[in-house]
Protein backbone atom coordinates (compact mmCIF):
# COMPACT_ATOMS: atom_id res chain seq x y z
CA UNK A 1 0.00 0.00 0.00
CA UNK A 2 3.00 2.26 0.45
CA UNK A 3 3.61 1.86 -2.89
CA UNK A 4 0.05 2.42 -3.92
CA UNK A 5 0.89 6.22 -2.16
CA UNK A 6 4.05 7.01 -3.46
CA UNK A 7 3.04 6.52 -6.63
CA UNK A 8 -0.60 7.97 -5.95
CA UNK A 9 1.24 11.15 -4.70
CA UNK A 10 4.08 10.80 -7.40
CA UNK A 11 0.97 11.14 -10.31
CA UNK A 12 -0.90 13.57 -8.39
CA UNK A 13 2.42 16.44 -8.23
CA UNK A 14 2.86 15.36 -12.03
CA UNK A 15 -0.17 16.50 -12.99
CA UNK A 16 -0.25 19.69 -11.24
CA UNK A 17 3.16 20.86 -12.64
CA UNK A 18 1.65 19.77 -15.83
CA UNK A 19 -1.10 22.37 -15.25
CA UNK A 20 0.56 25.55 -13.60
CA UNK A 21 2.85 25.15 -16.55
CA UNK A 22 0.52 25.01 -19.51
CA UNK A 23 -0.87 28.41 -18.18
CA UNK A 24 -0.81 31.60 -19.96
CA UNK A 25 3.05 33.22 -19.94
CA UNK A 26 2.29 36.81 -18.56
CA UNK A 27 4.80 39.52 -20.25
CA UNK A 28 5.85 42.05 -18.37
CA UNK A 29 5.76 45.32 -18.86
CA UNK A 30 8.55 47.61 -20.07
CA UNK A 31 8.74 50.46 -18.32
CA UNK A 32 8.23 53.52 -20.25
CA UNK A 33 11.46 55.69 -21.32
CA UNK A 34 12.15 58.26 -19.67
CA UNK A 35 10.58 61.65 -20.85
CA UNK A 36 13.33 64.11 -22.49
CA UNK A 37 14.66 66.78 -20.09
CA UNK A 38 12.18 70.13 -20.27
CA UNK A 39 14.83 72.81 -21.31
CA UNK A 40 13.04 76.41 -20.22
CA UNK A 41 14.00 79.32 -22.23
CA UNK A 42 12.88 82.62 -22.62
CA UNK A 43 11.68 83.50 -25.83
CA UNK A 44 11.29 87.67 -26.67
CA UNK A 45 8.14 88.61 -27.77
CA UNK A 46 9.04 89.13 -31.21
CA UNK A 47 10.98 85.79 -32.03
CA UNK A 48 7.89 83.96 -31.12
CA UNK A 49 6.02 86.23 -33.40
CA UNK A 50 8.10 85.23 -35.96
CA UNK A 51 7.98 81.45 -35.39
CA UNK A 52 4.27 81.42 -35.44
CA UNK A 53 4.60 83.10 -38.93
CA UNK A 54 7.07 81.03 -40.53
CA UNK A 55 4.22 78.89 -43.07
CA UNK A 56 5.89 75.80 -45.38
CA UNK A 57 6.66 77.21 -48.69
CA UNK A 58 6.80 75.05 -51.80
CA UNK A 59 9.69 75.69 -53.73
CA UNK A 60 8.83 73.63 -57.14
CA UNK A 61 8.52 76.98 -58.93
CA UNK A 62 12.24 76.93 -59.04
CA UNK A 63 12.74 73.27 -61.12
CA UNK A 64 11.81 73.18 -64.76
CA UNK A 65 8.12 71.97 -66.18
CA UNK A 66 8.73 68.72 -66.96
CA UNK A 67 6.25 68.62 -69.53
CA UNK A 68 8.34 70.65 -71.65
CA UNK A 69 11.57 69.43 -73.66
CA UNK A 70 14.71 69.83 -72.07
CA UNK A 71 16.69 72.69 -74.03
CA UNK A 72 13.53 74.29 -75.25
CA UNK A 73 12.33 77.77 -75.20
CA UNK A 74 8.48 77.60 -76.87
CA UNK A 75 7.71 81.49 -77.33
CA UNK A 76 10.54 83.14 -74.94
CA UNK A 77 9.18 81.15 -72.02
CA UNK A 78 12.29 80.12 -69.83
CA UNK A 79 13.91 83.52 -70.58
CA UNK A 80 11.35 85.65 -68.49
CA UNK A 81 10.94 87.79 -72.53
CA UNK A 82 8.15 87.26 -74.65
CA UNK A 83 7.88 88.79 -78.28
CA UNK A 84 4.82 90.25 -78.15
CA UNK A 85 4.03 90.79 -81.96
CA UNK A 86 3.77 87.14 -81.89
CA UNK A 87 1.02 87.14 -79.83
CA UNK A 88 -2.82 86.87 -80.36
CA UNK A 89 -5.81 88.12 -78.38
CA UNK A 90 -7.90 84.76 -77.45
CA UNK A 91 -10.38 86.70 -75.29
CA UNK A 92 -11.41 88.81 -72.57
CA UNK A 93 -13.36 88.42 -69.51
CA UNK A 94 -15.05 90.50 -67.05
CA UNK A 95 -15.35 89.35 -63.26
CA UNK A 96 -18.87 90.19 -62.34
CA UNK A 97 -17.92 90.70 -58.77
CA UNK A 98 -14.83 93.05 -59.06
CA UNK A 99 -15.28 94.17 -62.66
CA UNK A 100 -12.01 93.80 -63.47
CA UNK A 101 -11.04 92.52 -67.16
CA UNK A 102 -8.59 89.30 -67.70
CA UNK A 103 -7.71 88.62 -71.41
CA UNK A 104 -6.12 85.85 -72.64
CA UNK A 105 -2.98 86.06 -75.28
CA UNK A 106 -1.58 83.09 -77.18
CA UNK A 107 1.77 82.70 -78.26
CA UNK A 108 2.96 79.78 -81.17
CA UNK A 109 3.17 76.67 -79.35
CA UNK A 110 -0.03 76.87 -77.73
CA UNK A 111 1.42 78.95 -74.98
CA UNK A 112 -0.97 80.82 -73.52
CA UNK A 113 0.07 83.59 -71.11
CA UNK A 114 -3.24 85.64 -69.20
CA UNK A 115 -3.40 89.66 -67.75
CA UNK A 116 -3.66 90.08 -64.19
CA UNK A 117 -3.84 93.67 -62.60
CA UNK A 118 -1.98 95.70 -65.42
CA UNK A 119 0.86 92.58 -65.96
CA UNK A 120 1.41 89.93 -68.26
CA UNK A 121 1.61 86.21 -66.49
CA UNK A 122 3.05 83.20 -68.05
CA UNK A 123 1.79 79.63 -67.81
CA UNK A 124 4.03 79.44 -64.82
CA UNK A 125 2.23 82.12 -63.16
CA UNK A 126 5.11 83.80 -63.06
CA UNK A 127 4.98 87.86 -63.82
CA UNK A 128 6.90 88.69 -67.26
CA UNK A 129 8.99 91.52 -66.52
CA UNK A 130 8.78 94.43 -68.47
CA UNK A 131 5.39 94.63 -69.86
CA UNK A 132 2.41 96.61 -69.00
CA UNK A 133 -1.06 96.05 -69.88
CA UNK A 134 -4.16 97.64 -69.86
CA UNK A 135 -7.56 95.81 -70.47
CA UNK A 136 -10.37 97.40 -72.35
CA UNK A 137 -13.75 96.25 -73.35
CA UNK A 138 -13.42 95.00 -76.83
CA UNK A 139 -9.22 95.67 -77.12
CA UNK A 140 -5.89 94.96 -75.13
CA UNK A 141 -2.64 97.18 -74.97
CA UNK A 142 0.45 96.09 -74.37
CA UNK A 143 3.58 98.56 -74.12
CA UNK A 144 6.99 97.24 -73.18
CA UNK A 145 9.69 98.85 -70.81
CA UNK A 146 11.34 100.41 -74.39
CA UNK A 147 7.76 102.13 -75.05
CA UNK A 148 6.66 99.66 -77.88
CA UNK A 149 2.93 99.90 -78.10
CA UNK A 150 0.80 96.42 -79.15
CA UNK A 151 -2.50 96.82 -79.67
CA UNK A 152 -5.11 94.16 -79.46
CA UNK A 153 -8.87 94.26 -80.66
CA UNK A 154 -11.62 91.86 -79.90
CA UNK A 155 -12.93 90.73 -83.39
CA UNK A 156 -16.34 88.91 -83.32
CA UNK A 157 -16.88 85.64 -84.46
CA UNK A 158 -17.15 85.63 -88.40
CA UNK A 159 -14.62 88.71 -88.67
CA UNK A 160 -11.55 89.14 -89.90
CA UNK A 161 -8.43 90.87 -88.00
CA UNK A 162 -9.50 94.15 -90.10
CA UNK A 163 -13.14 94.21 -89.04
CA UNK A 164 -14.68 93.14 -92.24
CA UNK A 165 -16.91 90.35 -92.39
CA UNK A 166 -15.48 86.94 -93.45
CA UNK A 167 -17.43 85.97 -97.00
CA UNK A 168 -18.15 82.24 -97.41
CA UNK A 169 -16.63 81.61 -100.85
CA UNK A 170 -18.03 78.43 -102.35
Amino acid sequence: MNMKRIFVLVLSLCICAACTSCGRKKTQKKPAPPAPPVVKTEVVGREKERKEDVKYEYKGADYRDPFIPVGASIGGMGTGEVDITLLALKGIVESIATGKRFAVLSAPGGINYVTRDGKLVDPRDKVVPGIAVIVKKDRVILITKDSRLKEFVLREEGTSSEGFKKENSP
